[in-house]
């Protein structure tokens, strides 16, 4: 048995008997419960979400989800996932050794590299309105790995050679292993404000408090926290509470004020111009847009 480590100390058991490297996770079901750790791979962890809306936080990437939408997070990201508030939403997770099980029977793909698709510039949640080849690809993958009908292994093997195929043509790799462990260094000092952030962005947060749970003054975490993100703790904070929005505003009919309210904006004023200074466009031009793709 070859088992995958993740941040928390949880092993994911993977079949290795007969080099078929791939294991099904079946359906889970995740609630909206505060973020307690973040976790990470050593191998590509692959998703596809059935139901329900949320929020993916891949290294300082943080990235609303929806039902139709899958997830491709490279070995070595630090991540984790959340549900709405009040809420649920259910995916199937997949763990691939794709250098063992697909890259040697396709040449082509000899020089492909999983660890390029991270880093800042990799949308790690990708939805099927801009990239319908690639979910289709995941979506009969999880398909096959589920029902294990005849010659399942031989349709798994197509579908993440065509997952592999499509990441390299749609997408741009760039990161490499080197800039993946140093972002999972930086992150590591300032998670615990990460995960208060992820189970408390509805409500008021000081930066003293964030300070503390990293056991730090506020001045040095405030460095701390720029240098792993790239942006100020307000600004991550502000992300993720857009983030969430986002995620409100493709599900729920619920006026934009309530949303404001349940996302941590105390006014309604500050949250269309957070959102349209973010998203280019107010909230409800927003939901129209993107709510009935």
């Amino acid at each position: 048995m070859k088992r995958i480590r993740t941040k928390r100390g949880v092993f994911h058991p993977v079949p290795t008997a007969d080099d078929f490297v791939l294991t099904d996770h079946g359906r889970f079901v995740m609630d909206d419960a505060p973020i307690v750790s973040l976790e990470y791979h050593d191998t590509l962890e692959i998703g596809q979400c059935h139901e329900g809306n949320g929020i993916f936080v891949v290294g300082n990437k943080v990235l609303p989800f929806r039902a139709g939408d899958v997830s491709v997070i490279a070995p070595g990201e630090i991540h984790f996932a959340q549900s709405q508030r009040g809420t649920r939403s259910v995916w199937t997770f997949l763990f691939v050794d794709l250098n063992r099980l697909v890259l040697p029977h396709y040449p082509e793909l000899a020089s492909f590299d999983i660890g390029a698709y991270s880093g800042e510039d990799f949308r790690n949640v990708i939805p099927p309105r801009e990239h319908a080849q690639l979910v289709d690809a995941v979506r009969l993958l999880v398909r096959e790995v589920r029902h294990r009908r005849p010659c399942y292994r031989s349709m798994a093997l197509s579908c993440l050679a065509t997952l592999a195929v499509l990441l390299k043509r749609d997408f741009t790799g760039s990161s490499s292993a080197r800039e993946t462990q140093a972002v999972r260094g930086s992150l590591d000092r300032v998670k615990r404000a990460i995960e208060h952030i992820a189970g408390h962005y509805h409500e008021r947060i000081e930066i003293g408090t964030l300070a503390g749970l990293c056991n730090t003054s506020p001045r040095n975490f405030s460095r701390l926290f720029t240098e792993a993100f790239h942006r100020t703790p307000h600004e991550y904070l502000t992300d993720t509470r857009i983030a969430m929005a986002c995620s409100h505003l493709l599900k729920k009919d619920a006026p934009v004020s309530l949303v404001a309210e349940e996302c941590g904006f105390f006014t309604i004023t500050s949250f269309n111009r957070a959102f349209k200074e973010r998203m280019e466009m107010s909230p409800r031009e927003w939901r129209k847009r993107h709510r009935d793709l």
